[in-house]
């Protein structure tokens, strides 16, 4: 700062002399001399770069995060000026080439004629309102990006990161083991410490040798660097992928907030060319994570309550919403919780009403399913081979992506196991294909929910903090889960690697949900809002006929009084089928009717049973009569 002074007091000076310089011998050796040899502007790009410099000494900020804002800044800029250029271009385009208008047939032309003169303006308002495009015919805007709110950029704490990397490089001294720091990577929540393990000196054979520390040495001691760095949970990554480094991730002090549009502005969205784009967070190095659920193609989302779950559907949801239209894209939303997903009710792009009850759900996965089997059909008839080949052709009406997505499994699996389980295994082994993507987000990670055909079908999976090892392997088929902090910190395993990445997941305020849900609800008229699902026929339909019915009648039989729950635990199915089967034992005849009060029905007697009583009933009316005779004689 001080040289920067010197020449630029110098360069101000308006006599560059000797006698009266401003900058001192050296202000005027360099303002004086490489004018001479290298031009006037180099003086001043000298100053300049000594001036930044400086500040950079003193202050400590970061050049690269300076050189990514930049960068962000330029991009949108383009970004907006390519929009703005565009729209300037139609705008032009359609003043010069207006629409060719119909003309009115002549008869009409004549009764107009013939009308007086005060229903002139009637009928000109009757044809601007003919010629006014219908709502449904007007093209959908995607959202602009200032419906999201500015991304807050905090600089991390150099000075305590060094601290801190000290502390490490001293608590594995002393026991033993010389590491040296190497790199330090500071996320949103999470800071990674590369370590690098040194040697020791060993006697073998009389010849002093070194040799490597051993890898499960530094990762048995993460209980003792907790305690030395007084932050838990810390996580060993052993060893960094691609570099020769030993990963101890540390908790931040202070977790930043990843704001939703500092991703959807980031070159890391814009650079993704397949479809679908969602924008899952920041990993530990302050990167954006954007991934497309169509290379997916489905996803497995689950963590202890409280974890980020809901937060990162609704981050999934708000990226979808921001680049697809509801031609490009339809939504199947099932919330047996009732209270996070009833909030984009009204949306354009749901392909119904969101389903909140167990029976409705079943009856949507079916849909789905038979949707799946339609559009096989149809790709058989083109002789396509998938979606994208399909909607290539031209003479064909594209058909949009769909993807469900289930807030709540393990309400699902726990009410009706096998019907949820194999409507969804059979669209995720088959619907890649046809577009269709399953997004399953579940609380309980155990292996009667997250069993193990539906792990098999979702290679892509997300896991936040859980609380045992047991479940992070439910989950990851791997620990680590159970080490990490909560508040939307979260293990990412994409669907071509078993490495995991660890990513500091994406916040969407209420406000910002609430904004981006009204202004596509404003692009719809308020009839269309709630469509009627589609599904809503698998409901209405009642199997007269059911393939298990024999073995219910057979189970019902052996005992004096049968529920639901009995039919449940003897056929092996769901709630649903085995109510709809006692209510068929009901109309046969084989079971009374309902008590209330959850009692079971009682079992009535064969129709041979009932026979056989009538006869035994009239001997002993006989025998009775008998016996009142022998007494009134």
């Amino acid at each position: 700062l001080w040289l920067a002074c010197l020449i630029g007091a110098e360069l101000a000076s308006p006599a560059r002399e000797w006698q009266f310089s401003l900058g001192g011998g050296t202000g005027w050796l360099v303002a004086d001399g490489l004018p001479r040899s290298l031009g006037e502007i180099v003086p001043w790009l000298l100053t300049v770069a000594l001036a930044a410099e400086g500040l950079h000494l003193v202050i400590g900020f970061s050049w690269r995060r300076v050189a990514r804002r930049l960068r962000t800044v330029l991009l949108s800029a383009v970004h907006r000026s390519v929009k703005v250029v565009g729209a300037g271009l139609t705008a032009l385009w359609m003043r010069r080439h207006p629409p060719a208008r119909e003309k009115a047939p002549a008869p009409v032309i004549e009764a107009v004629l013939e009308e007086p003169a005060e229903a002139a303006p009637a009928v000109a308002e009757s044809e601007a309102a003919e010629e006014a495009p219908p709502p449904e015919a007007i093209p959908p805007r995607l959202p602009p990006i200032e419906l999201f709110d500015p991304p807050i950029l905090a600089d991390g704490n150099r000075a305590d990161d060094t601290r801190r990397a000290a502390l490490i490089e001293e608590t594995l001294s002393g026991f033993g083991i010389p590491a040296r720091v190497d790199s330090i990577s500071r996320g949103p929540a999470v800071t990674q410490f590369g370590v690098q393990p040194g040697y020791v000196q060993k006697t073998s054979g009389g010849a002093v040798v070194q040799r490597k520390i051993r890898v499960n040495k530094i990762k048995s001691l993460a209980d003792d660097l907790s305690l030395a760095l007084a932050a838990a949970p810390i996580r060993v990554e052993a060893p960094i992928p691609g570099r020769p480094l030993i990963g101890i991730e540390v908790p931040n002090s202070d977790i930043s907030l990843v704001g939703i549009r500092e991703l959807l502005e980031s070159p890391e969205y814009h650079q993704v060319k397949q479809p679908l784009p969602i924008a899952l967070g920041k990993d530990i190095s302050g990167r954006a994570c954007v991934v497309p659920l169509s290379g997916m193609p489905h996803l497995l989302v689950a963590g202890a309550t409280g974890s980020g779950k809901s937060v990162c559907i609704a981050a999934l949801l708000a990226s979808l919403l921001y680049s697809c239209t509801p031609k490009e894209l339809r939504l199947l939303l099932i919330d047996p919780k009732k209270v996070e997903l009833t909030a984009y009710q009204g949306i354009p792009h749901l392909v119904g009403k969101v389903v909140t009850e167990v029976d409705g759900a079943i009856a949507a996965l079916r849909w789905a399913g038979q949707q799946m089997d339609e559009r096989y059909k149809e790709f058989a008839e083109k002789g396509v081979r998938d979606l994208r080949g399909y909607n290539a052709l031209p003479e064909v009406e594209p058909l949009p992506r769909l993807v469900i997505i289930i807030d709540e499994l393990a309400d699902l699996i726990l009410t009706s196991p096998d019907e949820v389980e194999k409507a969804i295994c059979r669209l995720a082994q088959m619907a890649r294909a046809t577009g269709i993507h399953l997004v399953v987000a579940t609380q309980r990670p155990s292996v009667d929910v997250v069993t193990g055909t539906i792990k098999a079908n979702f290679p892509a999976r997300i896991s936040f903090a859980v609380t045992t090892q047991t479940d992070s392997r439910v989950i990851l088929d791997t620990p680590g889960a159970e080490a990490l902090i909560g508040k939307g910190d979260m293990l990412y395993m994409p669907p071509d690697s078993s490495k995991l990445h660890r990513l500091q997941g994406t916040f969407p305020s209420e406000e910002e949900t609430h904004r981006l849900v009204a202004f596509w609800k404003d692009q719809v008229a308020d009839s269309r809002r709630l469509p009627v699902s589609p599904w809503s026929g698998f409901l209405e339909e009642e199997e007269q006929e059911d393939e298990l019915f024999e073995e219910a009648v057979a189970a019902a039989r052996k005992v004096s009084a049968v529920s639901a729950s009995y039919l449940q635990r003897k056929l092996r199915v769901g709630y649903p089928r085995a109510a709809r089967l006692l209510d068929l034992l009901q109309e046969a005849g084989v079971v009374g009717e309902a008590r209330g009060g959850g009692k079971s029905r009682r079992v009535l007697p064969r129709e041979e049973e009932l026979i056989g009583e009538e006869e035994l009933r009239e001997l002993v009316e006989e025998e009775v009569e008998e016996m009142e005779e022998e007494e009134t004689e």
